[in-house]
């Protein structure tokens, strides 16, 4: 039986139907969160929340993963963890240097800040030659018009540290630029309390098919699930 350190998870479905999957594995899990609470309050009525057959529930703040690891050393060293993993996007970055500090199983630590950074993505994307839209990433107002009129409207809006496509905008001009930069500046802070980058990806507009091809990587070969 494996002991896995849960480092948060999305609320709803997820935190109901992971911790049954764990536990139906034969495994067991220590749930570290800031605030349980954020998840208590979505429990089925009359009956306990699943994230509650955690053997430990452990209060700690998972947003500074600097501070977070060396509490992490000190509850490895009691409870010894046999894999670290969150369903949530904003903390899988955390869960991959805490893998990796323990020298436990998971993706390079890097590769996944990149994968959850839509400008990090881009810029792999681009160093290793694979073909893309035309992008450009900037904070500062002034060079965000000029970077617009230079890769030309229509463009695709994105912030670079939001999950799945919160915020996402597709603007015809400056105007609907300037409207969609200003609802990011408006939103500092995201749903899990951590600061917000302020800065903005703008990408060249791609007409065609969109195409979801859904895959798991695992001792180096890429597995598809679906297309």
């Amino acid at each position: 039986m494996g002991h896995l350190l849960m480092v948060e998870s999305w609320v709803g479905s997820m935190s109901r139907l992971l911790p049954r999957a764990i536990r139906e594995g034969g495994h067991a899990f220590t749930l570290l969160t800031r605030d349980l609470h954020h998840y208590l309050r979505s429990a089925p009525d009359g009956a306990a929340h699943p994230l509650l057959v955690a053997r430990n529930v452990i209060t700690a703040d998972t947003n500074d993963t600097d501070a977070l690891l060396p509490l992490i050393d000190r509850l490895h060293e009691v409870l010894r963890f046999d894999g670290v993993l969150t369903s949530c996007d904003y903390y899988l970055p955390t869960a991959a240097r805490i893998a990796g500090r323990l020298g436990l199983p998971g993706p390079d630590p890097e590769a996944v800040r990149n994968a959850c950074r839509k400008d990090g993505t881009r810029r792999v994307l681009a160093d290793a030659g694979v073909p893309g839209p035309r992008f450009a990433v900037h904070e500062e107002w002034a060079h965000l018009a000029r970077a617009a009129r230079e890769i030309g409207y229509p463009l695709v809006v994105k912030p670079v540290d939001l999950c799945a496509g919160m915020y996402v905008r597709r603007v015809d001009d400056e105007a609907q630029l300037a409207a969609a930069v200003g609802a990011l500046t408006a939103f500092p802070v995201n749903a899990r309390g951590q600061l917000r980058d302020s800065a903005v990806l703008l990408e060249e507009i791609l007409d065609g098919p969109e195409v979801s091809v859904e895959t798991v990587s695992h001792g180096g070969t890429v597995h598809v699930v679906g297309v």
